[in-house]
């Protein structure tokens, strides 16, 4: 009895691994439900835009934080979201930037995840879910911003990526923080990547974006090289972090996920078969 229930609580460890974070989901669930009077797909992409008029991408993830990871200063910045035309009443000013306290750099990129609190509640947008599991080896879509300047960025440019584990991609990552970030290629030869600078990465559902971000990228550049991979913050494995700014009074509240090593393999009955093991081991537990 007492080893099915240490297999029990083994199991049970790895389906919270699986489901995430109550918290981020519970927002998710509270986001979807926002009626607009204009439905936009991409309509939580933030054109980040700062004081030199350089442009970067970012991701609205509540009402007023939008999570970016960009090399721009932006402390002077504003988000703007839809149209690429802006009237003065639609920025929105970067009030107070947070980043996480990180040790043992993959590169000074790194340095570059932020979170910007706007000065006041983006309104008509909806914002994104942040990634409810673990990262895999599949494909995902990057979207973003095309150019690097406000006056020729007028284009959302998307792009199909697949996955790849961390050892394909271990001269880029160091092996201490390599959870926290994973890499991944395009799957197509004449890739749009390159053109997106700091691009986000979102879930796919039918060919088109979903509305869960995974990824940001943090090698614009060097990612686009010959013999280089992209490599792009974890979201799942940073949800500490990002809740913990975004949604100080709810942490309490809610569990949070353990940091997960690398990128799994895709396996759509990974989950159901988990469930069945545990419901299996619960029944024999009443007469071992």
């Amino acid at each position: 009895m007492k080893l099915t229930f240490f297999v029990s609580f083994i199991v049970l460890l790895l389906l919270n691994d699986c489901i995430g974070s109550d918290l981020s989901v519970k927002k998710c669930e509270e986001y979807r439900k926002i009626s607009l009077q204009t439905e936009n797909e991409d309509g939580f992409l933030a054109k980040i835009v700062s004081k030199d008029g350089k442009i970067s991408n970012g991701v609205l993830i509540s009402e007023n934080f939008v999570l970016a990871s960009t090399a721009l200063d932006t402390s002077d910045a504003y988000a703007a979201f839809g149209n690429e035309t802006h009237d003065a009443t639609e920025h929105y000013y970067v009030n107070q930037v947070h980043k996480p306290i990180l040790e043992n750099f993959v590169s000074s990129a790194e340095t570059n995840i932020q979170l910007l609190q706007l000065n006041r509640t983006v309104k008509d947008v909806r914002p994104a879910c942040l990634a409810s599991k673990p990262i895999r080896q599949d494909e995902y879509m990057e979207i973003g911003w095309s150019g690097w300047s406000h006056t020729t960025s007028n284009t959302i440019l998307r792009d199909v990526l697949k996955v790849l584990s961390n050892e394909t991609c271990r001269t880029q990552l160091n092996k201490t923080n390599a959870h926290k970030y994973f890499c991944a290629d395009s799957v197509k030869s004449d890739s749009e990547s390159c053109k997106i600078p700091y691009g986000a990465l979102f879930r796919k559902e039918n060919g088109r974006v979903a509305d869960e971000v995974v990824g940001l990228s943090i090698t614009p550049i060097d990612g686009c090289a010959v013999g280089s991979h992209r490599v792009f913050v974890n979201i799942f494995t940073n949800l500490n972090w990002i809740e913990q700014t975004v949604w100080p009074d709810d942490v309490a509240n809610y569990t949070t996920p353990r940091p997960t090593p690398t990128p799994r393999p895709n396996s759509g009955t990974m989950l159901g078969g988990l469930w069945s093991v545990l419901i299996l081991l619960t029944v024999l537990s009443v007469f071992v």
